[in-house]
């Protein structure tokens, strides 16, 4: 028998689905940062990014009877919490606030996406600190309508591919794509101006 750790999502959440309790607390070890990182990224309020974390795997246990291999489990996932993060954001729309505290999210990923960003070149934030190319992005990243946000989030941040992005989204790829090229754009255009005299 396959040890528990090395099975993959999918054959886990089969075998939550016949009972294994174990293999469900396994799904949740494996998401929580993720789902929770993106949830931020698109909220920017780590209280909300916690609550969709923990109503997307109430929503997968409570449907574990119901699950259909038909995509990967992380698109299945991602697909709940990005319907929650909506749901959240009309909520938030209705009362008119917003949160842009810090996230539960380190620098490391953040510089990690200013290098992805400036393609390896000497880009604008090249002269800056981790910690100052951080704030300066998530600042940036914070601006960005929602549907861009999560293209950013979930290619960038999550290292999904654009295939599965559209999924979670339920657009086209092209679309996806579309989108990533706005949102690169436009955080080159404001990190360039944060920057440059």
């Amino acid at each position: 028998m396959t040890e528990p750790e090395a099975r993959t999502d999918e054959q886990l959440m089969r075998a939550c689905a016949a009972g294994d309790l174990e293999a469900f607390e396994l799904l949740l070890g494996r998401y929580e940062r993720r789902i929770v990182s993106y949830a931020y990224r698109f909220l920017h309020d780590s209280d909300a990014a916690r609550d969709i974390y923990q109503q997307t795997f109430l929503n997968i246990f409570q449907r574990r009877q119901q699950y259909r291999e038909t995509a990967r489990f992380s698109t299945y996932a991602y697909r709940i919490a990005h319907n929650l993060c909506q749901n959240e954001l009309r909520r938030a729309e209705r009362r008119r606030t917003t949160s842009l505290e810090r996230g539960p999210v380190g620098g490391d990923e953040a510089a990690g996406a200013v290098q992805w960003l400036s393609d390896g070149s000497d880009g604008p934030l090249e002269p800056l600190s981790r910690q100052e190319q951080d704030r300066l992005l998530h600042e940036a990243v914070a601006e960005l309508d929602p549907m861009y946000r999560e293209v950013i989030a979930l290619r960038i941040f999550e290292g999904l591919a654009f295939k599965e992005i559209a999924e979670i989204a339920g657009v086209g790829e092209s679309t996806i794509k579309s989108r990533m090229r706005y949102a690169l754009a436009y955080l080159e255009r404001a990190l360039r101006g944060r920057v440059e005299p």
